[in-house]
């Protein structure tokens, strides 16, 4: 999907090892979601889809809706959907610790697939920071700043944000992230 907006051709086109995050409007998103998951799909990156099971419908709409076989690439593992209540559901873990669990289950799938590596878009963060949790949003981004250098496969990762910000989270997000993309200013 070729595109003259540059929030697109950012998140379009992330190597390996890079984590950005994308503060967006309903006008982006779908364009995100399709542009960040179309160049996975053609660079034989499994994508996964790290969002709140009320989004998943939307998130598969907006596939769809791009010419994406939503069902097709799910039964190939080229997609792959986790809920943020997947996660909460492993009490006795760190938020980190429960999706470094699931990233590693879904490694040895990748690995088997002989897929190149993950190309992650995750909306937990933004859903803590949404819900006003700013200190957790932050430990999260944190956490994914660090398990991305040390995870023991190549892997992008993506992390939207569907509403205005705090000005203090903000300047995490550029301290956690090699890019930041704010189509909504912070408050």
């Amino acid at each position: 999907m070729a595109s003259s907006d540059p929030i697109i051709e950012i998140v379009a086109r992330m190597n390996y090892g890079e984590h950005s995050a994308a503060v967006v409007d309903e006008l982006h998103l779908r364009e995100i979601v399709c542009s960040f998951v179309e160049y996975g799909i053609d660079s034989n990156r499994c994508n996964v889809l790290l969002i709140s099971k009320d989004d998943e419908p939307r998130y598969k709409e907006f596939l769809s809706r791009c010419g994406i076989h939503v069902n097709e690439f799910t039964n190939s593992r080229l997609i792959i959907f986790v809920t943020h209540d997947e996660l909460h559901r492993k009490a006795n873990k760190s938020l980190i610790e429960a999706i470094v669990e699931r990233l590693h289950d879904i490694k040895k799938l990748v690995e088997s697939d002989d897929r190149s590596g993950l190309n992650i878009l995750s909306t937990f963060a933004g859903s803590l920071c949404k819900r006003g949790k700013y200190d957790d949003c932050i430990m999260t981004e944190k956490g994914w700043h660090e398990l991305i250098p040390k995870f023991p496969m190549p892997m992008t990762v993506l992390h939207l944000y569907e509403h205005k910000i705090p000005a203090h989270v903000e300047k995490y997000l550029h301290q956690y992230h090699n890019h930041v993309v704010l189509a909504v200013p912070a408050f």
